[in-house]
């Protein structure tokens, strides 16, 4: 049985294109708007990656550290 992420890809190399992968995090800025956000690129997206906001996010980048940190507040 294949994955839902293997079935993303092979459609799209079904159809001759890359993937197109996105990433937020839940609830940046807030509840409300992280829906609509979600809402917005459901549509074109392949894969949603939805990151956990967590307190000590520090692996990861500089941006992805903001949205942890707006969406705890």
């Amino acid at each position: 049985m294949k994955s839902e992420i293997q079935i993303a890809f092979d459609k799209c190399k079904n159809e001759d294109r890359p993937a197109l992968l996105t990433y937020t995090v839940a609830s940046d800025p807030n509840k409300k708007k992280s829906i609509q956000i979600l809402n917005s690129i459901a549509n074109y997206a392949d894969i949603i990656e939805l990151g956990f906001p967590h307190s000590t996010p520090v692996g990861d980048g500089g941006q992805i550290q903001t949205s942890s940190n707006r969406a705890i507040k």
